[in-house]
């Protein structure tokens, strides 16, 4: 692989918190994993919207007794950044498709208006 592993924002912005003190990708640690979050609402519509609320406002009892401590100062649209990387663990390489050196790969409109971001990762 010559480049460099590409980051979502979300990501990025998970990386540079202190989210990994208590989350774990793929496994427990203090709380659930980031994939067992995914996994759990993966077909839940407000998800998005739920989890980048969690973040800032924190909470608790929905994996147990340990308390989720509140992230006030992410903005709305960090939070959403964020709970879209965690959502995206749960079809992680399910959409993989395989393209040619010179082929093009198109990219449909969401019904949204609010801004995505879209990770492309290649290798040779």
């Amino acid at each position: 692989n010559g480049m460099g592993e590409l980051k979502s924002q979300g990501e990025k912005l998970i990386g540079e918190s202190d989210c990994k003190s208590c989350h774990k990708v793929h496994e427990r640690a203090i709380g659930p994993s980031f994939f067992d979050v995914a996994k759990k609402y993966k077909d839940d519509s407000n998800a998005r919207t739920y989890i980048g609320n969690k973040i800032i406002s924190g909470g608790g009892g929905v994996w147990g007794d340990m308390h989720m401590s509140a992230h006030p100062l992410f903005s709305e649209t960090d939070a959403r950044r964020m709970a879209d990387y965690i959502l995206s663990l749960a079809t992680e390489n399910q959409h993989v498709k395989k393209v040619d050196p010179s082929g093009t790969i198109h990219i449909s409109p969401t019904a949204s208006l609010e801004d995505r971001t879209y990770v492309l990762k290649a290798s040779y």
